[in-house]
């Protein structure tokens, strides 16, 4: 496994565990870190991985945010992507969540 293959599955697993443990905040700080790296970097991978911002979006949802969830949702929509269904399911749950958000 590759340096950075084995930081992201790192990551990932710390922040599954954050989340089982219900330390969102902490959760939330390194999926908001990511996200900024992802972004920064989008000229070299092509795509920002939609993991980081599902699983912000989930955690916002969980503790009642449901705008910000749909702000790291709209973030997610507003990246340039290699190809349209990129992503696709995050569309989804970001009409859901203003549907849930206008009622």
């Amino acid at each position: 496994m590759n340096p950075e293959a084995a930081r992201i599955e790192m990551l990932v697993e710390s922040v599954r565990h954050l989340k089982r443990m219900g330390e969102y905040e902490k959760a939330l700080v390194i999926l908001h870190t990511e996200m900024d790296k992802q972004e920064f970097e989008i000229s070299k991978w092509g795509d920002a991985a939609p993991w980081y911002y599902e699983h912000a979006a989930i955690i916002f949802r969980k503790i009642g945010q449901p705008e910000r969830e749909i702000e790291v949702l709209e973030r997610y929509a507003a990246l340039p992507k290699s190809s349209p269904t990129i992503g696709d399911y995050l569309t989804e749950r970001l009409k859901k969540a203003r549907t849930r958000a206008a009622k």
